[in-house]
């Protein structure tokens, strides 16, 4: 048996079937232990497996411009990058559970351990958006410095997202750390004082489409694409969430 620590790239290619079966075999056995992860992912699998199966007699023929334009801002698994377009008819209909050409957003709770930083980013979500007098390091009059600083930190182009179409204002951000090293945070508000926060980190782990995850009463959508791992984090319904997850999403 292979005795390389199970990663969270080995878990999503696990979900996508991407891995040799002696990887496959050291992912099961490490999935054994831990039967609550294990119950999440057989959850992904499941749902992949009904997508490919529901589309695999279909015909859709050749994808239409007004379908394949609003899903190119956004990333799919591997798997599943072929389906964009049913994906997204499913999504109009209801069925499924996909929206807007992505992967499933099954909810998860709580975070699976294979997902740490997710659980950071809640935890620092819990921490700072109740501050008062000092919920972020540098304030939103300061925004060109912030996004530079924290861009020059993190190692990679930083565009903060606009979010005043949905209703966020920028509140500021914040230099935080994790294992991985430098952690951005940027903190948004509503007219009635909610707040959200958006977590940005480098990952080494294999590029997901959004997923949506509880942890101890707080939500996120949270993804990986070209080596950054992001989390949309707050407490408002999910569906607004969605919808600042899919602008902050295309800033990048």
């Amino acid at each position: 048996m292979n005795t390389t620590p199970i990663s969270e790239n080995d878990i999503q290619a696990y979900i996508d079937g991407r891995l040799n079966a002696e990887r496959r075999a050291d992912v099961e056995s490490y999935l054994a232990e831990r039967p609550e992860l294990r119950a999440e992912i057989e959850k992904d699998i499941a749902i992949d497996r009904s997508v490919r199966e529901a589309f695999g007699a279909m015909d859709l023929g050749p994808v239409p411009a007004d379908i394949s334009a609003p899903t190119t801002g956004f990333l799919f698994a591997p798997a599943l990058r072929n389906i964009a377009a049913a994906a997204l008819l499913i999504a109009i209909g209801g069925a499924g559970g996909y929206w807007a050409g992505t992967k499933s957003v099954e909810s998860v709770a709580p975070v699976p351990a294979s997902i740490p930083w997710v659980t950071l980013a809640t935890t620092a979500h819990r921490t700072f958006s109740v501050e008062v007098v000092h919920p972020v390091e540098v304030r939103a009059d300061n925004a060109l410095h912030l996004e530079k600083w924290l861009g020059k930190r993190l190692d990679f182009n930083l565009v903060i997202p606009d979010m005043t179409s949905a209703g966020f204002k920028l509140m500021g951000g914040r230099l935080l750390n994790n294992d991985n090293g430098p952690v951005g945070q940027l903190m948004y508000e509503d007219e009635a004082g909610g707040r959200i926060t958006l977590y940005l980190c480098r990952s080494t782990g294999a590029e997901t489409s959004f997923r949506f995850a509880d942890h101890d009463g707080v939500s996120a959508f949270y993804w990986i694409e070209d080596g950054i791992a992001m989390a949309l984090v707050g407490n408002q319904p999910r569906e607004t969430l969605q919808s600042l997850a899919t602008i902050a999403y295309k800033s990048f």
